[in-house]
């Protein structure tokens, strides 16, 4: 329940500095063909959105018991979700 609470305040955080900037209207058309455009206004929120939602469904059917053992289930789809994150580039943040 932590780590999904944990990756909601991320996500919510992060969406709230992803419109509250003046380059979210920059981001579509040309501008998305630059590298940090790219990056900060598609990849980085569609990957952790995919994170939130392997979180949130490891939790529900860890919860329902769907799948045997719950502690298993939830271990599965966190992990997925952790891999999400860590297969983010982070180097392109150096650039």
């Amino acid at each position: 329940m932590f780590y999904t609470m944990s990756i909601d305040i991320q996500v919510l955080l992060g969406l709230i500095l992803w419109f509250g900037e003046r380059r979210f209207a920059t981001i579509t058309g040309a501008a998305a063909a630059a590298g940090q455009s790219l990056f900060f206004g598609i990849e980085h929120p569609v990957l952790m959105l995919l994170a939130l939602g392997l979180a949130h469904v490891g939790y529900s059917r860890s919860r329902k018991g769907v799948g045997g053992n719950p502690h298993r289930t939830a271990a599965l789809f966190y992990l997925g979700s952790l891999i999400i994150i860590a297969a983010i580039p982070w180097d392109r943040l150096a650039r």
